[in-house]
């Protein structure tokens, strides 16, 4: 027997995923905009027939979740730990072809319920740990850059600023 236990009424939301952890399912989607990016939404309740909490965002607003849809929320259980990872589509329209994906660490705050998913260019999963880490190093920004010894000449060349 099939029954329906929640619909999110005039909320205009597709690809859909869930998660629970603990005693808290988490309900994650996009707005209808095609293959237009925007900021997936997070919803969550302590039962699956709600309530459910009021809306709000998995990303920074304005980042449109790193121009990526909703796809699928993959737990990671492990002998020391789970966590869940943010599994998005980042389509290329109309070369769907050049699409790709963007999987990040999901984090939730255990008092406020709150669900972050933070950008890393590099992260690492111990699958059999149920853990993952970011590796800490010098991030360079290209706005501090200093452009010197051959690339310096080559630029102030190609710019006709010899000297």
């Amino acid at each position: 027997m099939t029954e329906l236990v929640h619909q999110f009424n005039a909320a205009g939301l597709e690809s859909p995923g869930m998660f629970k952890l603990q005693d808290t399912y988490y309900f994650i989607a996009s707005h209808k905009t095609a293959y237009l990016y925007n900021n997936d939404v997070v919803y969550s309740a302590q039962n699956l027939s709600g309530p459910w909490s009021v809306q709000s965002y998995i990303a920074p607003f304005g980042t449109r979740t790193w121009n990526s849809q909703n796809t699928f929320e993959l737990t990671v259980e492990g002998t020391h730990g789970s966590f869940v990872v943010y599994m998005g589509d980042r389509w290329v329209y109309p070369d769907l072809q050049n699409s790709s994906y963007v999987w990040l660490p999901i984090s939730v705050d255990g008092g406020s319920k709150a669900v972050n998913v933070e950008w890393h260019d590099v992260w690492e999963v111990d699958v059999e740990r149920g853990t993952f880490t970011v590796p800490q190093g010098t991030k360079y920004e290209a706005e501090h850059g200093v452009i010197a010894g051959a690339a310096g000449k080559f630029l102030r060349s190609s710019l006709g600023c010899e000297g």
